[in-house]
């Protein structure tokens, strides 16, 4: 009868719509929503494509840890392990490190869902609670990690409360501020971004969503250059992956993408 889910903004959103549309099916449980923060998912062809460009054949995974910390580095500096399997059967470990090996191709728009472009929620706002990296100075040369926590209901509050005075949790009361800053890079290309990437879509004739109002905020060529290529980049590395499982065609492709749209940029000065 009692059920903890978390999940990312989206996922908790419909769940909150499954219970509104079937109230019946939900009846006598007692639920909990842990949302994570978001700046965006990406397809499984990203995961395969980091494999294979830094190890071997997608086929050999065997598992895949998001989030492997060492001592001799910041917490920001994460790395992805994947277990694979040889052809005597032996599982092996490949580990790759964010900044060296991920950070490029995930802010740079490879694999991202065209749903994401277009999402607003960066905190899961309909969670009991909210989490996140604490990513501020302060914290991030703890290689162990540090999260930043919002309460947004009483039952939410409570739990945190009951874990914090049973010595389950050690927590700082900080200003809301600083989880801003914390998440400020999420922020600008979610919620101040929006109104530009919806510009875009309506250019476009296509159909866009409806969302709260978005600021309206004016762009440097440079970031409509960049803004209007994540759109590019990912639609061209998911479809592109699911026909050739390429990795330096990919990389090619995505380079095309950069010169031909240097120019193209100017319809959306």
């Amino acid at each position: 009868s009692k059920i903890a889910f978390v999940g990312l903004p989206c996922t908790i959103k419909a769940f909150r719509n499954a219970i509104d549309y079937q109230p019946r099916k939900f009846l006598k449980k007692d639920l909990f929503f842990i949302g994570l923060t978001c700046g965006g998912m990406k397809s499984r062809g990203f995961s395969e494509f980091l494999f294979m460009k830094n190890s071997g054949d997608k086929k050999n995974i065997k598992s895949i840890n998001y989030r492997t910390k060492k001592p001799n580095r910041k917490a920001d500096n994460y790395g992805y392990e994947f277990k694979c399997e040889n052809h005597n059967g032996e599982i092996n470990t490949v580990e790759i490190q964010f900044k060296e090996d991920i950070d490029k191709y995930w802010n740079g728009g490879y694999f991202q869902l065209n749903s994401c472009f277009f999402c607003d929620d960066i905190f899961s706002e309909l969670a009991d609670i909210s989490v996140m990296d604490a990513w501020l100075p302060e914290y991030v040369d703890d290689w162990k990690g540090n999260n930043l926590i919002i309460t947004r209901t009483s039952l939410g509050e409570k739990i945190i409360k009951d874990l914090i005075s049973n010595k389950h949790l050690y927590c700082d009361i900080i200003d809301y501020k600083e989880v801003i800053r914390s998440q400020q890079g999420v922020i600008k290309k979610k919620r101040q971004r929006m109104q530009f990437r919806t510009q875009i879509m309506q250019k476009e004739n296509k159909w866009v969503p409806l969302k709260r109002p978005a600021e309206d905020i004016k762009l440097s060529s440079a970031e409509k250059y960049y803004y209007l290529n994540l759109f590019h980049v990912a639609k061209l590395t998911r479809e592109l992956w699911a026909i050739n499982k390429n990795t330096s065609l990919i990389e090619k492709s995505v380079g095309l993408i950069y010169r031909s749209h240097n120019i193209k940029i100017k319809c959306y000065k």
